[in-house]
C-alpha cells in the first residue's frame, strides 16, 4: 500500500534537524557579519590615515589641530573638516557598528599640531582611533578630544587613579564602558549613552574613551599612517602619553 506523507516523527526529527543547523550557523553568519563591519570601518580609518600623512606633507610636517574651533563661513571645524580635501567626504568618520555612525572617531589630542618629527614612537603612538560617543552623536569637541581617558589598570591589576600626576606608562585598557577612575569621575560611560544627565562631562573619563566596537578590539590609524584592528589587552597608556623629543 502506497503511504501519502510523513509521519509525526519523521516531520519532528526534520524540524530537529533544522534547528541544530540553525543554532549552529546563525552565530557563524552573526560573526561573519560583524567581521565584515569592521573590515568595513578599518578602510574608513585607513583612508583616515593616508589622508592625514597627506595633510602633514603639505602642511609643513605638522599634524592638525584636534579640537573645535569657530571661523566666521563655519561655526564648526575640526580635524575631520581640515582633512576633508583629502578624503573628498566625511562619510569615512561612519562607523557601522557606533550608537550614531557619524564622527565615530577620535583625534588624539596630544598630537595637536605636533610636529611628525617629534613622536619618537609613530608606530605604536595612537594617532585617530575609535571613539566613545554619545547616541544622539554630540558635539565635536566632544567627541574627538583626548581619546587616552578610559579606565586604566596598572600592570598588577590595581586600577590607576591619578591622570594629572605620572601615571604608570605601562597600564593596560580596561574597559571603555567603566570609566570611573576615581576624582568625578565616578560613573561608567558607555558607548551610545542615552543622555548627557548620567555623566559628568567636566571629568575626563567624559566622551573622550576609546570604543571597544568589534569584537573586544578598536580600529586604530597609527602615527605612521597604518591602520590595524587593536584588541583590548593590547593598549598601554604609553600609547597615549606621548614622549615628544624637542
Amino acid at each position: 500500500m502506497k503511504r501519502q506523507g510523513f509521519t509525526l516523527i519523521e516531520l519532528l526529527v526534520v524540524i530537529a534537524i533544522i534547528a541544530i543547523l540553525a543554532a549552529i550557523l546563525f552565530p557563524v553568519f552573526a560573526q561573519a557579519r560583524e567581521k565584515a563591519r569592521a573590515i568595513a570601518c578599518l578602510s574608513n580609518v585607513k583612508q583616515m590615515g593616508l589622508a592625514m600623512m597627506q595633510y602633514v606633507q603639505d602642511n609643513d610636517e605638522k599634524f592638525p589641530t584636534s579640537g573645535t574651533y569657530w571661523t566666521t563661513t563655519n561655526p564648526y571645524t575640526d580635524w575631520l573638516d581640515i582633512i576633508q580635501p583629502y578624503t573628498t567626504s566625511r562619510l569615512l568618520a561612519q562607523c557601522p557598528d557606533a550608537p550614531r555612525r557619524a564622527d565615530a572617531y577620535g583625534f588624539s589630542d596630544p598630537l595637536s599640531l605636533q610636529s611628525i618629527a617629534k613622536v619618537t614612537t609613530p608606530s605604536n603612538t595612537v594617532l585617530v582611533a575609535e571613539a566613545v560617543q554619545p547616541s544622539w552623536g554630540g558635539a565635536y569637541s566632544q567627541v574627538n578630544m583626548n581619546i587616552k581617558f578610559a579606565a586604566w589598570t596598572h600592570p598588577d591589576g590595581t586600577p590607576e587613579t591619578d591622570f594629572w600626576g605620572s601615571p604608570n606608562p605601562n597600564d593596560i585598557l580596561v574597559s571603555d564602558g567603566n570609566a570611573g577612575s576615581g576624582g568625578p569621575c565616578t560613573q561608567p560611560f558607555k558607548d551610545g549613552i542615552d543622555n548627557d544627565t548620567s555623566v559628568n562631562w567636566g571629568c575626563p573619563c567624559g566622551p573622550q574613551n576609546v570604543a571597544l566596537r568589534h569584537q573586544g578590539g578598536a580600529n586604530i590609524v597609527w602615527a605612521d599612517g597604518h591602520a590595524k584592528w587593536t584588541r583590548r589587552q593590547a593598549f598601554t597608556l604609553q600609547q597615549f602619553e606621548y614622549t615628544l623629543q624637542p
